[in-house]
C-alpha cells in the first residue's frame, strides 16, 4: 500500500477501488469477482462494528496478538524473518515487551541469538580511527541507524492502513452507513488516519459522526458527579487515544513514589561529590553504578518528571489557553501512562480540554466542507467571480495585496478536490509531536554528551567500563555524538565485549536444553534470554526502571 498526497492505492487485499465503482469492468467475470470482493470487505466492516470500541485498535489489537503468535510458534527461525530482525536488529521497545510478556523462552532465546550475531558484526565494523563528522566518516555512513525498522511496527501499520482504507470505502454502501452511526466508530486519532483516505461525501459523514460521540462525551464528563466522573474520563480518553494497548505490560506506579522519577528511587544514599573535580563527574560515575542502562534510565526520569510537572501545572492553572497546544498534545502511549498516575480530577478535566480542541478541530473541518470543489474545470471557472469576492482577505500566515489575491484566484481553477482536501485535512487534524517523547529525547542527548565528556578522562572511562554500559539504541546514540576517535573505540569495545558475552550466555542456554547434556548443572544464563532482549532493544523489566 502506497500513501501520498494526492493518490492512494488499493492493499493487495483490499478490494480495488476501479472495480467497486465501474471504472475498470471489462467481462462479466471481471464483474462478479469484483462485487465479490466488495462484498466481502463490506461484510468484514459490518461484523467489526458490532463489536464495541474502536473498530482500528480492536483489529490493531487483534493482529499484534495474531502477529506474536504466528512469530513464536512458527516464523522466528525462518529466513527471511531472521533477515528482517537483523537489520532491524531486534524488535522495538514496545514490541519488545510484547515478545517478552510471552515468556516464550526458547524462541526469545533463539531470537536473540541471532540478533545479538548482527549487532556483534555491526559493532565490529565500527571504524576506530578519524572523526566522526568529517566527510565519510561515520556520521556520514547510512548503516549507523538500522537498515530496516521494526517488523511489527511494519505490520500494525499495514493492519490500521488497510481497514482504514476498508471503512473509508465502505462508506459507499448505505448498510454501513447505518451501522455505523449505531457503533462506537473510530477513536479521533484513528480518525485523523481514516480521513485522508475519504472522498469529500465520506470525510463530511466521517466529521459529522465523530462529532457527534466527542460530543456526547464531553457532556458525559461535565455532567458526571464525583463517583461517575472517572468511567466518563476513561471513556473520553478512549475516544480521544483509542485502547491502551501497553496496559497488559504497563509497571503499576507504587502510589507513594508516584512523582519521583525511576532514577531516584533507589534506597542507596546519594554520593556526595565533594572530592570530585566536577559534580557532573561524580553525579555520572555514581549513576554507572546502578544497575541497567544508564541512558534508559535518564529517559524514564525525564518522562516521570514531565508529566508529575505537566499533572501539577495543570492543576494550579486549569484553564488552558494557546500556551498548552503543544504541551499537551500526548501521544497515546504516553496519554495512557498519564491516565495512569494522574489524579481523577485532572484525569476529567484535561479530558474535558482535550475533547474541545479536538471538536473544535472538526468543526473547522466540517465548516471548510460545506462547499465541495466541483471536479471539472469548466465548472471552477464559473466560480471565479466568488473566490475572486472571498479572497478579499489573505489567508493566515500569507501576505496580502493585489497580487497574491490575483494569484489564489487563478490557483483555485487549477485545483482539484483532491488537492482540498489535502490541505483542508493538514490544517485541521495534523498532530504535533508529543511532548513527553520531545523531552525524553532531549534529557537523553544530553545524558549521552555528558557521558561521552566523562569517558574522555581516564577515571570515567574505568567507571563506564565496570558498569553495564548501555542497550544498543543508545549505543548507537554514543556512537554517532562521539567526535574523538579514541571515545567511540572505548564505546564500541566495551559494547561489543558485553553483547559477546550475552551472546555466548544465551547459546549457553539453548545447548543446556538438549537432552544429551540434561547432568549439567544451569546457571546464571537462565535469565539470559531476558537480559539479551533488554541490550538489543533497552529498558525492557516492568517493575524496575523500564517503563
Amino acid at each position: 500500500m502506497t500513501r501520498g498526497s494526492d493518490t492512494m492505492s488499493a492493499p493487495a487485499s483490499a478490494p480495488s477501488p476501479g472495480a467497486a465503482s465501474g471504472e475498470e469492468l471489462c467481462t462479466p467475470d471481471s464483474q462478479a469477482r469484483s462485487h465479490q470482493r466488495s462484498d466481502v470487505g463490506v461484510c468484514e466492516i459490518l461484523a467489526r462494528l458490532e463489536k464495541p470500541g474502536c473498530l482500528l485498535c480492536a483489529e490493531a489489537r487483534e493482529a499484534r496478538a495474531r502477529y506474536f503468535f504466528w512469530f513464536v510458534n512458527e516464523s522466528y527461525g525462518e529466513l527471511p524473518t531472521i533477515t528482517r530482525l537483523q537489520r532491524a536488529r531486534g524488535f522495538c521497545l514496545r514490541h519488545t515487551r510484547h515478545l517478552l510478556a510471552l515468556q516464550a523462552t526458547s524462541q526469545t532465546s533463539y531470537t536473540a541469538g541471532y540478533i545479538l550475531q548482527a549487532c556483534a558484526d555491526w559493532l565490529d565494523a565500527v571504524p576506530s580511527g578519524g572523526s566522526a563528522s568529517a566527510k565519510g566518516g561515520l556520521l556520514a555512513l547510512d548503516w549507523l541507524p538500522p537498515s530496516a525498522p521494526c517488523p511489527a511496527c511494519l505490520d500494525d501499520q499495514e493492519t490500521v492502513g488497510r481497514y482504514a482504507w476498508f471503512l473509508s470505502n465502505a462508506f459507499r454502501w448505505p448498510e454501513v452507513v447505518a451501522c455505523y452511526s449505531h457503533s462506537d466508530g473510530v477513536c479521533f486519532r484513528h480518525f485523523s488516519e481514516a480521513a485522508p483516505l475519504a472522498d469529500w461525501a465520506t470525510l463530511q459523514a466521517l466529521v459529522r459522526h465523530q462529532r457527534e460521540r466527542l460530543m456526547a462525551a464531553r457532556q458525559a464528563i461535565q455532567g458526571a458527579g464525583n463517583g461517575t466522573q472517572p468511567a466518563a474520563a476513561q471513556d473520553a480518553w478512549r475516544r480521544l487515544f483509542g485502547h491502551d494497548m501497553e496496559a497488559p505490560i504497563r509497571s503499576c506506579l507504587v502510589a507513594g513514589e508516584r512523582g519521583r522519577p525511576p532514577s531516584e528511587r533507589s534506597s542507596r544514599p546519594p554520593a556526595t561529590a565533594s572530592r570530585a573535580w566536577a559534580p557532573a563527574f561524580a553525579e555520572t560515575c555514581r549513576l554507572l553504578e546502578q544497575p541497567g542502562c544508564h541512558l534508559c534510565r535518564i529517559a524514564a526520569g525525564a518522562r516521570e518528571r514531565y508529566l508529575a510537572w505537566f499533572e501539577q501545572e495543570f492543576r494550579d492553572v486549569p484553564q488552558l489557553d494557546y500556551r498548552w497546544n503543544q504541551s499537551r498534545d500526548f501521544c497515546p502511549e504516553h496519554a495512557w501512562l498519564f491516565a495512569a498516575r494522574c489524579s481523577a480530577p485532572v484525569f476529567a478535566a484535561l479530558g474535558d480540554a482535550l475533547l474541545g480542541t479536538a471538536l473544535a478541530r472538526l468543526e473547522e473541518l466540517e465548516r471548510l466542507l460545506e462547499r465541495p470543489i466541483p471536479a471539472r474545470v469548466l465548472d471552477r471557472m464559473r466560480m471565479l467571480p466568488a473566490r475572486w469576492q472571498e479572497y478579499r482577505e489573505p489567508e493566515r500566515g500569507e501576505p496580502g495585496g493585489p497580487v497574491q489575491r490575483v494569484l489564489r484566484t487563478v490557483r483555485s481553477l487549477w485545483t482539484t478536490p483532491r488537492d482540498v482536501l489535502v490541505h483542508l485535512r493538514n490544517r485541521t487534524l495534523r498532530h504535533g509531536r508529543c511532548p513527553v517523547c520531545e523531552h525524553a529525547e532531549q534529557a537523553t542527548s544530553r545524558a549521552a554528551d555528558r557521558l561521552l565528556a566523562v569517558i574522555v578522562d581516564p577515571e570515567g572511562c574505568r567507571c563506564f567500563g565496570r558498569s553495564y554500559g548501555t542497550c544498543l539504541p543508545h549505543g548507537a546514540l554514543l556512537l554517532a555524538r562521539a567526535h574523538i576517535s579514541q571515545v567511540r573505540t572505548a564505546v564500541r569495545d566495551i559494547l561489543l565485549a558485553r553483547v559477546s558475552v550475552e551472546h555466548w550466555e544465551v547459546e549457553e542456554w539453548l545447548r543446556k536444553q538438549s537432552w544429551s547434556v540434561r547432568h549439567e548443572a544451569r546457571g546464571t544464563e537462565g535469565t539470559a534470554w531476558q537480559r539479551a532482549h533488554a541490550r538489543i532493544a533497552g529498558a525492557v523489566d516492568e517493575g524496575g526502571y523500564g517503563f
